[in-house]
């Protein structure tokens, strides 16, 4: 065995072993033979590394907390409704025929 064969193997053996990762890390799956001619078989090394090496948990609902740069936005949207709703306040108020 040659070390290009030995190297040409290595590099399929990552792959298919990065498909299959990523293939049996969540709960809904496609078909095994789907899974590899879809295009997130192509993916499959990059998504494997990022999984990996995520600081995240992997769970479908993340806690805000963890974001507290988000808060920023919560005040916003929280300042913009307020406005809204006194703009249809004073809007009723001044279309109101007594």
């Amino acid at each position: 065995m040659t070390f290009s064969f030995v190297a040409k193997a290595g590099v399929l053996l990552l792959f298919f072993g990065s498909v299959l990762f990523v293939h049996l890390r969540g709960k809904a799956r496609l078909p095994v033979l789907r899974q590899f001619v879809n295009h997130s078989a192509l993916f499959a090394p990059y998504n494997s590394l990022m999984y990996l090496f995520s600081g995240v948990p992997s769970k479908p609902y993340l806690d805000r907390e963890r974001f507290p740069e988000l808060d920023v936005l919560k005040k916003g949207i929280r300042n913009f409704w307020l406005i809204k709703c006194q703009r249809c306040k004073e809007e009723n108020l001044s279309q109101r025929i007594i």
